[in-house]
């Protein structure tokens, strides 16, 4: 499919933890974690469809906060809760239970990024020091953003239409130590950032983890949070030949867009959702927080500057879950919690920038 505009829906949720006591917010099962988290988000997806423009011209990009996927315990305990286990679709796992929201025809328009998911793996192996000293003797997590195209019909086509970006710096609020989690921060690692290039940054098979990858002519980057303000995508500088990055995209918890970190061209777009709480970032009325940004870039080169980037409005802001039970059973709310439940922004129509080669 070719698309040459492009339209930007976020949902808004908090996603960090829960306060008085400090703690992850879930039930205790985890499989019952994931089927409630699942179930929220196809909520908010289906609240979004009849507020968007449905020209087959204009892709719909819907986007969640980092930490949307994440156990009581502060990661879920086996990959089987985030990629399945056995044969086929698992419906009780993340990636099972978001395919069969968005499978229908009624999607193919729409790619989804669907926030992040926290998923111990388990320790690293071999636990040698002189090959990685950070993680050696450490427990293995990871925090993974899914990115789905929806719209297919079997498990290959979705699989071909899939994903798996995996983030790579570790933040002083990626693990706390709280009650009830497995491991204590000082005891868990993400894999060592590996060396700013384009080409090891390109996920041609989408399972490698790197942050550039292309769907349907376009060339999307995403950084989770802590990635950005690292510059992952900035650094790694196309060579000749390469495709800038047309569109950025950056769930988070805990951060806003840096004009210095935008590794698209003039005309390039870039979109930061955000799932942080209002105890632990400034409220949402100054952009802070649990917010929402969408830029495009101004300058001829990639931008330096705030004044580089232009802000494009929401069109309308509507509820993204309507019962406040089912969001406390895996988010927190703060005590003024009417001003921070899940919301869907919906922006205005945006033109995809023509693709730039180096």
């Amino acid at each position: 499919m070719t698309y040459n505009k492009v339209q930007f829906i976020a949902y808004r949720v908090c996603t960090g933890p829960g306060q008085d006591p400090e703690r992850y917010i879930g039930p205790s099962d985890e499989a019952d974690d994931v089927r409630q988290r699942v179930r929220l988000m196809t909520e908010a997806v289906n609240r979004a469809r009849p507020e968007v423009d449905h020209s087959p011209e204009v892709l719909k990009i819907f986007i969640a906060p980092e930490f949307y996927f994440r156990s009581m315990y502060g990661g879920y305990a086996d990959l089987k809760f985030f990629a399945g286990e056995g044969a086929g679709r698992d419906p009780n796992s993340v990636v099972g239970g978001l395919a069969n929201a968005v499978q229908g025809e009624q999607w193919k328009d729409w790619l989804f990024v669907f926030g992040t998911s926290v998923v111990v793996a388990g320790p690293f192996i071999p636990p040698d020091t002189t090959k990685d000293p950070n993680t050696a003797g450490k427990i293995e997590v990871l925090n993974i953003a899914l990115v789905q195209k929806g719209g297919f019909a079997n498990e290959d086509e979705r699989t071909a239409k899939a994903v798996a970006i995996v983030k790579q710096y570790k933040s002083p609020v990626d693990w706390g130590d709280y009650p009830d989690v497995r491991y204590k921060n000082d005891q868990v690692a993400y894999f060592s950032a590996w060396p700013h290039s384009y080409k090891a940054e390109l996920n041609s098979s989408g399972n490698t983890g790197g942050s550039i990858f292309k769907l349907d002519g376009i060339t999307f980057g995403l950084e989770v949070c802590a990635d950005h303000g690292m510059k992952r995508l900035r650094l790694a500088k196309p060579l000749a030949g390469d495709v800038y990055v047309q569109i950025q995209l950056v769930p988070s918890a805990g951060a806003t867009i840096s004009a210095q970190s935008v590794a698209t061209l003039k005309g390039g777009l870039v979109c930061n959702v955000d799932g942080a709480d209002g105890q632990t970032m400034s409220s949402p009325d100054d952009g802070h927080g649990y917010h929402s940004e969408l830029f495009s870039v101004t300058s001829s080169d990639q931008p330096m500057l705030p004044s580089d980037l232009r802000a494009i409005a929401a069109k309308t802001t509507i509820d993204g879950n309507a019962d406040l039970d089912e969001i406390k059973k895996v988010f927190w709310l703060p005590p003024d919690y009417l001003r921070w439940l899940p919301q869907l922004v919906i922006y205005e129509v945006a033109n995809i920038p023509p693709p730039v080669k180096r």
